[in-house]
């Protein structure tokens, strides 16, 4: 077995290219750990600025939270508030006309009983007078009837009208609200996502003049 020489070892070693001659090729320099940027008083901003866009989405998510329930108590409180004059008006409807037709019967039976007492006059006038009381009876009776079914159909027409009015006006002003969060969520984010961009940018700007000032 033939032994190796320390020359022919080195030769052999140099031919790799593994190790450079002269090894003094690359300067102390280059060894030494590469130097951090100094944090500047931007740096400090942007970090600040940071820290206020992710405390204004948190208060922006908060608020829009919050104008939602407030939106859906105010509806529910609407339609109970409509619900409940609804209710109101039908039960003074309904109690006007009972009133009415107990005033018209009452009415009437004081008229027959006079009429009753009056029968000593001839037959002819009291059937003349009992005809006349039947038949204004009848016409108080009929317009009195009518005025209530105007009146309800009017009732419930300005309920029915007032409902309409109410729900439309708390569509609108919640496509409102939602709109004017979507636009200022969006301002913000394309902000949050902006300002890191920049920073990096000029962080980048900074190392590579550094690199060139070694």
């Amino acid at each position: 077995m033939a032994v190796v020489g320390m020359e022919t070892a080195v030769n052999e070693f140099l031919k790799t290219g593994i190790f450079p001659l002269p090894p003094n090729v690359f300067p102390n320099c280059t060894f030494e750990p590469e130097e951090a940027p100094a944090i500047t008083q931007q740096d400090k901003l942007n970090s600040q600025n940071i820290l206020l866009h992710r405390n204004l989405l948190e208060l922006l998510a908060c608020k829009t939270k919050y104008l939602v329930e407030l939106l859906a108590c105010k509806i529910k409180y609407l339609l109970e508030l409509l619900t409940c004059k609804t209710k109101y008006l039908l039960e003074l409807v309904a109690c006007k006309t009972k009133y009415l037709l107990e005033l018209v019967a009452c009415k009437t039976k004081h008229l027959l009983e006079l009429v009753a007492c009056k029968t000593k006059y001839p037959l002819e006038l009291v059937a003349c007078k009992t005809k006349y009381f039947l038949e204004l009876v009848a016409c108080k009776t009929k317009y009195i009837l009518e005025l209530v079914a105007c009146t309800t159909k009017y009732l419930l027409e300005l309920v029915a009208c007032k409902t309409k009015y109410f729900l439309e006006l708390v569509a609108c002003k919640t496509k409102y609200l939602l709109e004017l969060v979507a636009c200022k969520t969006k301002y913000l984010l394309e902000l949050v996502v902006a300002k890191p961009i920049i920073s990096w940018n000029l962080w980048l700007a900074r190392s590579s003049i550094s690199n060139c000032h070694c």
